[in-house]
């Protein structure tokens, strides 16, 4: 027998778990993945993944710096950062990922080392022009949830 408080804490779960579609936060979140979204209460720290209204919709990545007057985000698979955008428009925070069935927390960013292994891998397979291999790098792609 279930009760009515732990049907309500199921329900609002099932709000707050958001799927992710694309792939600029590869390999941290993968396109299909699910991630537990949480209110912003405070400025978003650096190394925090958040979710953002930019133009053409809202993305998911991680913030690189932030301040009262603005906050500069970037996908871990991408090169680039993003264009800065004003805190008010950081609209909640990625704390737990759900993949194949597992509740895992949000890792945290890959190394400077990570990144540049990465790069490298993928400029060698594109030299050797490695069939069925597609770059997951992004100059400036998004991760999105499928929130709206």
């Amino acid at each position: 027998m279930t009760t009515a408080s732990g049907e309500i804490r199921r329900a609002m779960e099932d709000v707050l778990w958001k799927k992710v579609t694309g792939a600029s936060m590869a390999p941290t979140l993968r396109d299909g993945d699910e991630v537990l979204l949480a209110p912003v209460s405070t400025l978003p720290a650096p190394g925090d993944v958040v979710a953002a209204r930019r133009p053409g919709g809202v993305v998911l990545h991680r913030v690189v710096r932030s301040s009262t007057s603005a906050v500069v985000m970037r996908g871990d698979a991408c090169l680039e950062e993003d264009p800065p955008l004003h805190p008010r428009n950081v609209l909640l925070r990625a704390v737990s990922l759900r993949r194949n069935g597992r509740t895992l927390p949000i890792p945290a960013a890959p190394t400077r080392l990570h990144r540049a292994l990465s790069r490298l891998t993928r400029l060698l397979a594109r030299l050797r022009g490695a069939p069925g291999r597609r770059s997951t790098a992004r100059r400036s792609s998004s991760t999105s949830t499928d929130a709206g």
